[in-house]
């Protein structure tokens, strides 16, 4: 989402919130708003296939000293090196009138490293291409960020609505450790993809159920897009002969979530 779009969702916000300034004035706008929920999956690139030439082996196992080989890895993707172990959020929300709301958002996302064979190390050495196994490390991500929320009043007590929001998520550092079958060669702590804060725009669709006016539970599902980790080049893939930067690309996660709501009186 570019700045043109953030100025739409703004001027959207601020209109509605003047026609509907009387309505909010009669009583209490503020709410507070708890979620709780997991990712179902995610996409994006981690990273493209690319091989390498590696002169000597000796320099990664002393067994294979005087052989060369070729280092290859596969592509990536996001879901396939992390797993989402939950979502949590706490948000601060504004009535503007009894369809629109704003709010502010801090958001924080666990996810938990898996264990991957992602690619393969061939050489004269070997009957056979023996497997390149990583084993990626947790990395969560923490997210804060600003929209507005629109309401249909479909009864009482339901009411569908869509969001649209904007901010900023900060990720930290995506490592692995990679290990080569049958062979002594083990890479301890290799940087996928560098910690640092991206640009960060969600849509969410959901309902919200009000048994009474002062509480509330909300259930959401979400389209989380963070946008391309900052540029790095890792010297421990360097020394493996991959000496182009990483090439993480930009990833969408989709939170469900389940969210408790009290609105203040």
């Amino acid at each position: 989402m570019n700045s043109r779009h953030f100025k739409i969702l703004a001027a959207f916000a601020i209109g509605a919130g003047l026609t509907g300034v009387c309505a909010a004035a009669e009583s209490n706008p503020w709410s507070i708003a708890v979620y709780a929920g997991d990712a179902v999956s995610g996409s994006g690139k981690f990273r493209s296939p690319q091989a390498a030439s590696i002169a000597n082996l000796g320099t990664l196992d002393p067994k294979l000293a005087g052989t060369s080989g070729t280092l290859a890895l596969d592509r990536l993707g996001y879901h396939e090196a992390y797993h989402n172990r939950f979502s949590a959020a706490l948000e601060v929300g504004y009535t503007v009138n009894d369809n629109l709301q704003a709010f502010g958002r801090f958001s924080y996302d666990a996810r938990q490293g898996r264990e991957r064979d992602i690619g393969s190390l061939s050489s004269s050495a070997f009957a056979s291409p023996q497997r390149v196994i990583a084993h990626f490390g947790n990395s969560d991500s923490r997210g804060l960020e600003v929209g507005a929320r629109y309401l249909w009043l479909a009864s009482e007590q339901w009411r569908p609505y869509v969001a649209l929001s904007v901010g900023s998520t900060r990720t930290d550092d995506m490592n692995a450790s990679l290990n080569v079958t049958n062979t002594a060669i083990s890479v301890a702590q290799v940087r996928f993809a560098k910690a640092g804060n991206t640009f960060s725009q969600s849509f969410e669709t959901g309902v919200e159920y009000n048994p009474s006016k002062q509480f509330g539970v909300r259930f959401s599902v979400r389209a989380n897009h963070v946008g391309t980790p900052p540029s790095d080049r890792d010297p421990r893939l360097a020394s493996l002969g991959f000496n182009a930067g990483n090439d993480a690309g930009n990833r969408v996660d989709y939170p469900v979530s389940l969210a408790g709501v009290y609105r203040f009186e």
